[in-house]
């Protein structure tokens, strides 16, 4: 075999968050770059979180030791009876509580050195348990075994550090993953370095996309489609970066090198897009603003006027009383329609008519019926509304002979980043059936159209917002297609979709 074929290529490896991470080379690499992108505070934070967790860790183990050997042999409630034993734990204990403190004065709440982008929600749990903790102390109600309960990195982080840990796998990693830095350090390190850090994908690479063709008629939406969104949001070595930009607010666009197949017939040429965008506004007005029918057109461009909702089913009786006595099997997430009926869904159903206006001359425009549902999930606050085409009966609303038929699969995902600050991730797995070039067609369509969704969102957003000022009044907004109804009804079936999703993926279950 030639030495050519044996030379090591950076190009035939996917770089893996979790492994980089656990390698302190390469998670330095990684904070050079965030340090360069003037965005080092997340690893920063998790750097002093994992150093807390040892010391926490450490002082446990030492105050269980000492526990063992204080406890008085005739108390029946096993209180501690050494007062030098109490006086050690504090002394212990109190260096873990400065290294808290410290973490808190640097990174949570507002105004503070190196400030991380959280909510309130997200990081007030934090400082409702170092109040807690410090007026024990003021008080001089000291009992060791009680303080080490609240000084847990798991009770005080783990919300934090899952937000933390989200943003840097959907914003800064990617780009990260394919940057000039980290090809270079690969490339110093060598092959066996890198696959400590990375998979092999010299074979090729692809979305793991379960869809059948019936998927696309069916009128139901159950937890694939949940769980494929999640798929689609993240970043793999089959997504092309098309475009980034941070003015006005970041923007990076995404095409995937493979094409798909479903089926043997029309489907044969199913691409997946997606872009990511900041925007400086609290997630739930712009979640407000997505759904207000008054203004949607103006938002969407694309939208062709005969877009509305032709009909609205709430989720079954059955599949809340289903999910509140036990978890759902895997039969849910394979099967589609020989468990449920559109008449008794899983989850909320907005079908609706849509036509796609192509904006190119000589082509036809695209007739996309559909159907979706709407999603609140709290373990990472975020709001999503997944859809895909299906058939529907002549007697909703007649087939459009002036369009050409096409194939879609879309997610609108909403995550709160900040308590003004929501990352909003749009993908698109879809066959447009354009005759000409249509890498070229489509690139240049989803380019144009991520920088119009960015400029309606701005726009509407500054003027009903007056620009950042007030809350959208959602009892206000033309919700047509009934998304927020959808929301709450779902919600009734207390489902922390992420969290799963990261389960299965963890216990190797397939995950559409």
């Amino acid at each position: 075999m030639s030495r050519k074929a044996n030379k090591f290529n950076t190009d035939n490896y996917m770089v893996v968050y979790e492994e980089l991470m656990k390698v302190s080379e390469a998670r330095d690499n990684f904070h050079e770059f965030l340090k360069q992108a003037h965005n080092e505070e997340p690893i920063l934070f998790l750097n002093d979180v994992d150093a807390y967790r040892t010391l926490y860790k450490k002082t446990k183990e030492q105050i269980t030791q000492y526990t063992n050997t204080c406890i008085s042999p005739g108390s029946e409630t096993g209180e501690l009876q050494n007062k030098e034993f109490d006086t050690q734990c504090i002394k212990l204990m109190s260096v873990v509580v400065d290294a808290l403190k410290n973490i808190i004065d640097t990174y949570i709440g507002g105004g503070k050195p190196k400030e991380l982008n959280l909510s309130k929600p997200t990081y007030q749990p934090t400082l409702d348990i170092f109040d807690r903790l410090t007026t024990l102390i003021s008080q001089n109600d000291m009992k060791p075994l009680g303080l080490i309960s609240l000084l847990d990195p798991f009770e005080l982080f783990d919300r934090i550090v899952s937000h933390v840990v989200l943003d840097l796998k959907y914003d800064q990693f990617p780009r990260y993953a394919r940057s000039h830095l980290l090809i270079s350090f690969l490339w110093k390190k060598g092959e066996e370095f890198t696959r400590s850090i990375a998979l092999n994908v010299s074979n090729g690479y692809s979305v793991d996309v379960r869809f059948k063709p019936n998927d696309f008629k069916s009128q139901l939406m159950t937890e694939k489609d949940v769980f494929f969104a999640y798929t689609l949001a993240e970043d793999t070595p089959d997504w092309k970066e098309l475009t980034y930009s941070e003015k006005p607010n970041m923007l990076q666009t995404f095409v995937s090198k493979t094409s798909y197949v479903i089926g043997q017939d029309r489907m044969k040429g199913m691409k997946l897009f997606k872009l990511v965008m900041h925007l400086p506004y609290a997630v739930e007005d712009v979640w407000a603003t997505y759904c207000d029918m008054d203004t949607r057109f103006t938002l969407d461009e694309t939208l062709m006027k005969d877009f509305k909702l032709l009909r609205y089913i709430p989720p079954s009786p059955e599949a809340i009383e289903k999910r509140n006595i036990t978890t759902s099997s895997m039969r849910d997430v394979i099967d589609r329609d020989e468990n449920y009926t559109v008449d008794n869904p899983p989850l909320a159903l907005q079908i609706g008519a849509l036509g796609i206006d192509m904006h190119i001359p000589l082509l036809k425009n695209r007739d996309l019926p559909h159907t979706m549902t709407s999603v609140y999930d709290p373990s990472i606050n975020c709001y999503m509304n997944i859809g895909h085409t299906c058939d529907i009966e002549e007697t909703l609303r007649p087939a459009r002979k002036d369009r050409v038929d096409a194939e879609i699969l879309f997610n609108y995902m909403f995550y709160r980043m900040g308590d003004r600050s929501t990352r909003f991730i749009h993908t698109v797995y879809t066959d447009l059936h354009v005759i000409m070039d249509s890498d070229i067609v489509l690139n240049r369509i989803w380019k144009k159209r991520s920088k119009q969704l960015q400029n309606g969102f701005e726009t509407l957003l500054a003027l009903k917002t007056e620009n950042g000022t007030k809350s959208i009044d959602t009892t206000k907004i033309n919700d047509h297609f009934q998304y927020m109804r959808a929301v709450e009804e779902n919600l009734k079936l207390n489902r922390n979709w992420y969290e799963e999703y990261q389960r299965k993926k963890s216990s190797n279950v397939t995950v559409p």
